[in-house]
Order: structure tokens, then C-alpha cells, then sequence
């Protein structure tokens, strides 16, 4: 690695660990949906499985269709 990347690297802020949390809360809490992908990549996984799961505190229920993946609803348990 170049000398200047590791130096960009170094300046750069740690990722905010709440901010999954944060995120969450707010599409719960507006009644969003979510694609397939955008909820696996939130939720650090590779794909979604079932209709439901819960994680973190929220359950996730696959309500329906976003496009060609499923839609999936939020709940803050």
C-alpha cells in the first residue's frame, strides 16, 4: 500500500457503530420497505432466507415484491 493511502486510511473517522441501529429505527418507525439486497447489505449478510427473521431487535417480514426481489417490512420489536 502506498504511503498516502495508509495515511488517508488513518485519518479517517471509525465507522459509527449505532448507525445500523439508527437506521433501522428510522425505516421502521416511517413504515419503509426494503429490497431484498438493501436489507441483506444493511444487515451484513449475503442474502435474506424465509419470510421472517429477527435481528439486532427488529423483526423483518417479507411482505410483497420491490422490483424483481422482495420487499420486506421492519418492526422494532
Amino acid at each position: 500500500m502506498p504511503k498516502n493511502e495508509g495515511a488517508i486510511a488513518a485519518n479517517q473517522p471509525a465507522p459509527d457503530p449505532l448507525a445500523r441501529y439508527r437506521q433501522l429505527e428510522e425505516i421502521a418507525a416511517n413504515g419503509w420497505q426494503l429490497p431484498t439486497s438493501e436489507l441483506a447489505h444493511l444487515l451484513g449478510l449475503k442474502t435474506l432466507s424465509g419470510s421472517e427473521l429477527e435481528r439486532y431487535g427488529f423483526r423483518f417480514v417479507k411482505v410483497g415484491k420491490a422490483g424483481i426481489e422482495s420487499a420486506w417490512k421492519v418492526e422494532k420489536l
